[in-house]
């Protein structure tokens, strides 16, 4: 059975201008020699790594300026490791990383059983 065309033309899609989300083209460049939107977006994220890079290495600087004899402490926490670990397979795992000056392993108060969190300096 036919639709008539009045019906067949109510069905069609409306143009691409009027919907809510128009992506445009999303190639290299549009068509005017403007940048398409996904390149400014990933240029936008590139500018803003940049400047938490450079934030996090400034601290970095300012810590290690403060430091009397230029030494920074490094104290790692690792937690959702097995309550069943001992000291010595954490030790053996992390000693890949440097050497091990304290391992300090948080316990339960009522049983004494290890929690699953470390800190490693």
């Amino acid at each position: 059975q036919q639709q008539p065309a009045a019906a067949a033309a109510a069905c069609k899609a409306p143009p691409p201008s009027s919907f809510a989300f128009n992506f445009g083209n999303l190639g290299s460049g549009s068509s005017n020699g403007t940048p398409s939107t996904a390149a400014t977006a990933a240029d936008r994220i590139a500018a803003e790594t940049e400047a938490k890079l450079a934030a996090i290495q400034a601290v970095d600087a300012t810590i290690a300026a403060a430091d009397k004899d230029g030494c920074v402490p490094r104290r790692v926490f690792v937690g959702g490791m097995p309550y069943t670990y001992t000291r010595e397979q954490i030790a053996e795992y992390w000693c890949w990383c440097g050497e091990i000056e304290s391992l300090d392993m948080l316990t339960f108060p009522d049983t004494g059983r290890f929690r699953g969190i470390v800190f490693i300096t």
